[in-house]
């Protein structure tokens, strides 16, 4: 009877050896098990020997620590006491570690941080870790020279790089890259772009650092100041705009007193209304008044419109481009109150003047 089955090799490391077609190459902190199938009696034992010691009893897995070139000889044994034919592996041990890395740098931008180093000279080369604070970042080994990490604003950091060979030799630790990143750039979120008011100050309000200390420019120079909440978000009030477009900008100061870059930019729109319409005086007539008042002094002025007795709509359909009015086809001796805005050339309505009252007077005919 003859023995069934066949002993192998099986690894227990992580990383696969590389094998020439002649032998496995190794580190010297792989572990082999030796295993036998037979499917009639079973195995009984195996033995094994490395290089020219004498076979013993294969009990449990070990390693070959020491560098160089090796033969691992074995042979199994069924319980009927058929031996199989002795096999031989080849392994090549190596325990020279790739030299470190040299080169590491990094930029920020925004909050990732940019990474890179010098390509290993290592002919059996696997891959490159990454450390931070000495914790490894990647999951696997490293392909490219780079590497892309998340970091938050005004922190330390530190990095090393190492190199791997295809045995898993891992180097020493490159030179250390340190960097303290910057503080978060604020975002504007409110007002948004192109957003047009008629009243200042305003309010800003957004996202930063929790806790950092905002400070709202605008066109370049400060206007206000206030600390985000602990979430982050902050709403800076009494900003304060001029006529016209305006820029507005934010930095954020955190509690390390660092200043981060400049927020997002957003322009808007400061068209306060018209100054209301002064010198309104009333001329009655017969079924008739006429309204006149003085020119705005203003030089964005459009048109004028005309109420009366508190309406929502104005007397004219179209802006008057004049200032006078006549009111007709009114009751003699009935008040009408009357008041008169003004319009500028963005549409911003003035507050409506006092107003006057005045009645149609009936003729001599009458």
């Amino acid at each position: 009877m003859t023995l069934q089955g066949s002993t192998h090799i099986s690894r227990s490391d992580p990383i696969v050896p590389a094998f020439d077609g002649v032998r496995y190459c190794a580190s010297p902190s792989y572990v082999y098990k030796l295993a036998a199938t037979d499917n009639f009696s079973g195995t009984d034992h195996i033995e094994y020997s490395l290089d020219t010691s004498a076979f013993t009893v294969y009990s449990a897995p070990f390693n070959i620590p020491s560098a160089g070139t090796h033969v691992i000889n074995c042979k199994a044994v069924d319980r009927a006491g058929n031996w199989e034919t002795q096999k031989s592996f080849a392994i090549f041990v190596d325990n020279v570690a790739p030299p470190a890395p040299t080169g590491l740098t990094g930029t920020q931008n925004n909050m990732q941080l940019q990474l890179s180093w010098n390509a290993s000279p290592a002919a059996d080369l696997a891959g490159y870790n990454i450390y931070r604070d000495g914790l490894k970042k990647n999951s696997s080994l490293l392909g490219a020279v780079n590497f892309s990490d998340s970091v938050s604003g005004s922190t330390s950091y530190s990095y090393n790089v190492t190199a791997v060979d295809k045995v898993g030799n891992e180097s020493p630790f490159s030179a250390a890259f340190s960097i303290t990143t910057a503080a978060t750039a604020p975002m504007i979120k409110s007002p948004y772009p192109g957003q047009k008011f008629i009243v200042s100050p305003i309010s800003v309000s957004g996202i930063s650092d929790p806790g950092a200390e905002i400070e709202v420019f605008v066109n370049g120079v400060s206007s206000a100041k206030k600390a985000a909440l602990t979430s982050g978000d902050f709403s800076v009030s009494g900003v304060v705009l001029s006529e016209g477009d305006n820029l507005l900008t934010a930095k954020a100061t955190n509690s390390r007193g660092i200043t981060g870059p400049v927020s997002n930019a957003v322009l808007v729109r400061l068209d306060p209304k018209p100054l209301p319409v002064a010198g309104l005086k009333a001329a009655a007539g017969d079924t008739v008044i006429d309204l006149s008042w003085d020119t705005s002094s203003e030089t964005d002025i459009a048109g004028y419109k005309v109420y009366r007795d508190n309406a929502g709509t104005s007397l004219n359909y179209g802006l008057l481009t004049v200032t006078q009015f006549k009111d007709e086809a009114l009751t003699n001796k009935r008040a009408y109150t009357y008041q008169v805005t003004a319009i500028d050339k963005n549409g911003s309505e003035s507050d409506k003047n006092l107003g006057i009252t005045a009645s149609g007077q009936p003729g001599t005919g009458w």
